[in-house]
């Protein structure tokens, strides 16, 4: 029987070695394509987290420069209102003199130099709708000494009496506000009858109301205007209330700065018959009024007490002053 042939090698046994060294070769090479992919893969990561953050502190670096641009132009800002404050006050003050011998106006039509008694009055302002208000009157020439005579009748308890006047507007300018004049109760019992009487300079401009008012109070004694804060008693180095007794005549002038960059009015002295106090006090912030509101003003006011009793008050040689 004949013994069949064997199957020839696919590949001469010779050239099997070389064979196996070139797939090793290539699978050499598919595993460094592999290496080297994974290596760019992660380098392209790594390039695209460093450029996020090149981005990110570059968008650091421009709003650094931005904040620093907006803290200089403040800066400058600040320094060219405190320049324009300190050239302001050099300059001679407005004054308006006897400006209680001006008729009292029933109508309030903001011309300058004519008095209005709004209604009731309260820490708001006032009127205050809807609320009970008694009777008064003003007689200029009337009064001790010539002044201007104030006649309250109270509706009912704590019924306040705001006289207040527009004055011609000073513009943007204004540094300083000023309130001078006689003022006082006639009697004894007039100021016993009256809860306290209240007199303001007052400043609206841009959207800020800078209100300086003084407050005379027969039990708590004087008290200044603090904003939103209201009424604050002024008390003096001991700290005990300061008493002043508005039962005679009277002469009171009083004082305010005014920051309009900062939005603040600060109290400067106040003189008391020719006692000059010192206040010493911090600025205080003004607070908001309308934006189109442009107001400078005089006022006094009386405030009725619990009893709603009738009183009167004089005021004589009434000065308002701006610079």
């Amino acid at each position: 029987m004949a013994t069949a042939p064997s199957p020839l090698p696919l590949i001469d046994t010779d050239l099997q070695p070389l064979l196996d060294q070139f797939v090793g070769g290539v699978n050499t090479a598919i595993g460094n394509l592999n290496s080297d992919k994974a290596s760019l893969a992660q380098q392209r990561d790594d390039a695209v987290a460093n450029a996020d953050a090149l981005q990110q502190q570059l968008d650091e670096i421009t709003a650094d420069d931005t904040s620093l641009a907006a803290k200089l132009k403040d800066s400058l800002n600040q320094i060219t209102g405190y320049q324009k404050q300190v050239a302001q006050l050099a300059l001679p003050p407005t004054a308006y003199f006897g400006l209680e011998k001006n008729a009292l106006f029933l109508a309030d039509k903001k011309i300058p130099f004519q008095w209005i008694q709004p209604g009731n009055a309260g820490n708001t302002g006032g009127p205050q709708p809807g609320v009970a208000h008694g009777t008064c009157s003003w007689t200029p020439g009337a009064g001790p000494n010539g002044g201007t005579l104030a006649k309250i009748s109270p509706a009912k308890a704590f019924d306040n009496f705001e006289f207040y006047m527009v004055l011609p507007d000073p513009g943007d300018d204004l540094r300083r506000m000023r309130w001078a004049g006689d003022f006082y109760c006639p009697t004894p019992a007039d100021w016993n009858a009256s809860q306290q009487l209240e007199l303001q300079r007052e400043r609206i401009r841009y959207g800020f109301k800078y209100t300086g008012a003084w407050a005379f109070n027969p039990k708590a004694g004087l008290h200044y205007w603090a904003g939103a804060q209201k009424w604050q008693p002024f008390l003096n180095p001991s700290g005990s209330p300061i008493m002043v007794a508005l039962n005679k005549p009277t002469n009171i002038a009083a004082d305010w700065l005014v920051d309009p960059i900062n939005h603040t009015f600060t109290p400067s002295w106040i003189n008391l018959s020719g006692e000059k106090i010192d206040c010493n006090l911090a600025p205080i912030p003004a607070v908001t009024a309308a934006a189109t509101s442009k107001e400078d003003n005089t006022e006094i006011q009386g405030d009725g007490n619990s009893a709603a009793a009738s009183y009167s008050m004089v005021l004589n040689n009434h000065s308002a002053e701006w610079q």
